[in-house]
């Protein structure tokens, strides 16, 4: 997880081996689609000062029957506000608000089952949701009302390793769009499953010594991105 290097606020922690990763900030740019409030309800500010817990997970699709409770039930477990799901399979662009008053919001292909990314909100944090942008279906940006400053979060899956060198460079340039789409303002909180390794014991900028594994060139490109836009690496 990734987020800007401005606020002083606490930002993330791993929370299980395989399971949900906390972390927590974002924004987004425009009120593109519908907010998770009822009609004519007020929106709510997330207030920083308290302690907000987002997570990102991989969830390596969603198609099967019961596996959204079970991702329901891990944010309970970690009792996670905001969770950014990838590799959902679903497909189409939208929002469901569900019988366990949870608000997702998804961007996946109009075509077919690829990829896929979402955002889950509880029912506190669908009620600060300003609105979301589906900007394909390995990127999503939200963006929620809080106090002293918005939060904007982009939840992402890049291409593995294995894709061409035009793929990841089609996707760090949308990703790129999306965050000068961001106002200045805003916290910003890049999250997801980036397929990249930077490595231990680094002196970069972007990330302390306390990498995990060996880096390889596309965590040469994410760190490339993120000391561009100011942004240090939370956890790997």
């Amino acid at each position: 997880m990734l987020y800007n290097q401005n606020y002083p606020y606490h930002i993330a922690r791993r929370v299980g081996q395989q399971g949900a990763r906390c972390s927590a900030g974002d924004q987004a740019d425009n009120e593109k689609y519908a907010t998770g409030r009822e009609e004519g309800g007020e929106r709510r500010s997330i207030r920083l000062r308290k302690t907000l817990k987002i997570g990102t997970w991989n969830v390596r699709k969603m198609k099967e029957r019961g596996k959204l409770n079970a991702v329901y039930n891990e944010m309970d477990r970690y009792d996670l506000q905001f969770l950014g799901i990838a590799e959902t399979n679903w497909n189409e662009q939208g929002s469901v608000k569900t019988c366990t008053n949870h608000t997702v919001l998804f961007s996946d292909s109009e075509e077919g089952y690829s990829h896929g990314v979402a955002v889950i909100l509880t029912r506190e944090a669908s009620d600060a949701l300003i609105g979301y942008s589906p900007n394909s279906d390995r990127i999503i940006k939200v963006r929620i009302q809080a106090k002293p400053h918005n939060i904007t979060f982009i939840q992402c899956y890049a291409p593995t390793s294995l894709a061409s060198d035009e793929e990841i460079d089609s996707f760090y340039n949308s990703l790129q769009e999306t965050m000068d789409s961001i106002p200045n303002r805003d916290i910003k909180v890049v999250m997801g499953d980036f397929n990249a390794k930077v490595g231990q014991g680094l002196t970069n900028v972007a990330c302390s010594k306390f990498g995990l594994g060996k880096q390889n060139i596309r965590g040469e490109d994410l760190l490339e991105f993120c000391s561009s836009n100011n942004l240090t690496i939370a956890n790997t």
